[in-house]
């Protein structure tokens, strides 16, 4: 699996060790998906957090019966929703693939994983 992509976002956020970059490539997983594929539905716990290789993406909420767009995703960006994947709450929000994407997906298991063994990374 190419994470290159992934790892250049990353690194512009925060440095990388080889080590933590070398356990980071065993926790993901490479999927394909086709258009309109729902990641999330909301009032799920969004599980994983996605960094798209290929493709485009949308969240969406409902307000007064109403579909209002909350966020866009292209090629190149991190994809998850923030307050639900972190604090593994309720999602207020959707996300729906506009086009066949190609993902790379990491799962709130694994990052806690990581970050328990390479503590050093979150501070």
């Amino acid at each position: 699996m190419s994470s290159s992509g992934l790892f250049q976002s990353l690194v512009a956020i925060h440095p990388l060790s080889d080590d933590f970059k070398d356990s980071l490539e065993k926790e993901l997983v490479s999927l394909s998906l086709p258009k309109n594929h729902v990641l999330l539905e909301a009032p799920r716990i969004a599980e994983y957090a996605y960094f798209i290789k290929s493709g485009f993406a949308m969240s969406y909420s409902h307000q007064d019966g109403k579909k209002i767009i909350e966020s866009f995703w292209k090629p190149g960006q991190i994809m998850t929703i923030p307050g639900s994947f972190y604090d593994q709450a309720p999602s207020t929000e959707t996300i729906q693939l506009m086009e066949k994407s190609d993902l790379i997906c990491l799962s709130h298991a694994s990052l806690h994983r990581l970050f328990e063994k390479h503590h050093t990374c979150t501070t």
